[in-house]
């Protein structure tokens, strides 16, 4: 028995080290990427002592550019693409609409809709999708978000089962199994079985939520919390644009929902509220006040209405960059800017991006972007290229509030997105590709097509999945 044991002495010490790690991530004293690069270090100094091995250093390292791995890396890629142009946002917006007519059958096919989309993409863009979704139904069942946040994440899991791009583990368990028994898995091979699983799983959520799920709030309403801060804004009606002829009902304009609309101004003249049987024509400018999420949501609706404020009066300006960003800004004291307009400043040629709306505590404003004087203490909505915001920070009559940093969603690549993600799911669950060739010919078109920029494809890249795996 000794004997055995001492002969087989590089697999315990390969057991020992994998243990060894277990622990260190479960103490979780050290960076997951510390340890994951300690224990390479680890099995390559093992490697030199004879007897542990033949090429074993070789092996060791042949595991990144494993398959699997390489497809998994491809997939964040394409997840990546698919959140960047807000691609999912459509069907999570219809289903938050049909809450209030129909809520038990909304927030069942909305649980659907996560099973359905996690079985094909990366759980993290997905969750994080779903997440305001969620924070909305909550707050009309008048229940804690904890309730359904949970829920929520698992669901995502479950729809991992199910196919073999579900999941990380379900890739390298089929490589693994390819390599020792010489068979390949099929796309759908997991999903009988997945399928039982998740419905065992989805049967004990719907009896221990009730009673397990505590009622936390604040931690998930941070994450999805919205500022009621309220922007002035404005937008110029041309023709063709998705304003030209809409008529004021009750006063309000249905096409800007959640927005207030504090005056029309036609030629010389100002129209003030309420707008009764007002309908709008090309050539009016129309004010609005309106919150950051209100804005972002109607600039991702009509990428159009981004492109004409990008260049509003200034023709000889860059094209819009592929990937912008949505940034608050608080004017210094004693600023240069204070008693100067926007247009005054020349905001657009000075910083590289632009203004979207306004926002003063002391007053509530109601005159068009070029009038308004900014003051100290103002709060500026800008849009504009990261690198820009980067250049701003050494600018001192301006104050940038980086936490508030957040990427625009660019809609404009819905649709080429969405058409490259179910070209590639169709291409693997067929066999027409490989599902190797499949990922990275989709995660090289994501970019290639705009969906994404390198430093975002990048940024999805997690060294620590890739590090541990």
């Amino acid at each position: 028995m000794l004997s055995d044991f001492v002969a087989q002495w590089p697999l315990w010490v390969s057991l020992t080290v994998v243990l060894g790690a277990i622990i260190a991530y479960l103490l979780d004293r050290w960076s997951m990427e510390l340890v994951s690069v300690s224990i390479i270090a680890v099995l390559l100094l093992l490697t030199e002592i004879p007897g542990f091995g033949d090429d074993s250093s070789a092996s060791l390292l042949a595991g990144f550019g494993n398959e699997a791995l390489i497809t998994i890396m491809a997939l964040l890629v394409v997840g990546q693409g698919l959140f960047q142009t807000g691609a999912l946002e459509g069907p999570t917006q219809t289903l938050l609409a049909s809450f209030d007519r129909r809520p038990a059958i909304t927030l069942i096919g909305t649980f659907i809709a996560v099973f359905a989309i996690s079985a094909f993409i990366n759980n993290t863009p997905v969750v994080i999708m779903f997440l305001p979704v969620m924070s909305a139904i909550a707050a009309r069942m008048g229940t804690a978000p904890s309730r359904l946040m949970m829920p929520l994440s698992f669901v995502s899991v479950f729809a991992g089962m199910t196919t073999l791009i579900g999941t990380s583990t379900n890739l390298l368990a089929a490589d693994t199994y390819e390599r020792l028994i010489e068979k390949t898995f099929g796309f759908f091979a997991l999903a009988p079985m997945g399928l039982v699983l998740s419905g065992a799983g989805m049967l004990y959520l719907i009896v221990a939520t009730r009673a397990l799920l505590p009622e936390r709030r604040g931690l998930s309403e941070d994450i999805v919390s919205k500022s009621g801060k309220q922007f002035v804004a404005q937008f110029e009606v041309g023709y063709g644009h998705f304003l030209s002829g809409k008529r004021a009902i009750a006063g309000m304009f249905p096409d800007l929902p959640g927005v207030t609309v504090r005056m029309v101004q036609r030629g010389e003249r100002a129209i003030l509220p309420p707008f009764e049987d007002m309908t709008l024509q090309p050539g009016d400018l129309v004010i609005v006040a309106a919150t950051r999420k209100t804005l972002t949501d109607l600039l991702s609706k009509h990428p159009e209405l981004l492109e004409q404020i990008y260049h509003a009066g200034d023709t000889a300006v860059e094209d819009a960059p592929r990937s912008l960003s949505i940034l608050e800004a608080v004017i210094a004291p004693g600023s240069r800017m204070s008693g100067r307009s926007v247009e005054m400043l020349g905001f657009r040629r000075l910083t590289r991006s632009v203004v979207l709306g306004v926002q003063r505590r002391s007053k509530m404003i109601r005159a068009r972007m070029a009038e308004i004087r900014l003051e100290a203490g103002d709060t500026l909505l800008l849009c504009g290229p990261p690198d820009a915001f980067q250049k701003m920070r050494a600018n001192r009559d301006i104050i940038l509030l980086e936490w508030s940093q957040t990427e625009l969603a660019m809609t404009q690549r819905v649709a080429v997105s969405r058409a490259i993600a179910l070209l590639m799911v169709v291409a693997a669950a067929t066999g027409a590709l490989p599902i190797l060739h499949a990922s990275i010919l989709a995660a090289v078109a994501m970019i290639a097509f705009g969906c994404l920029n390198i430093r975002q494809a990048a940024r999805s890249l997690d060294l620590r999945i890739f590090l541990i795996i």
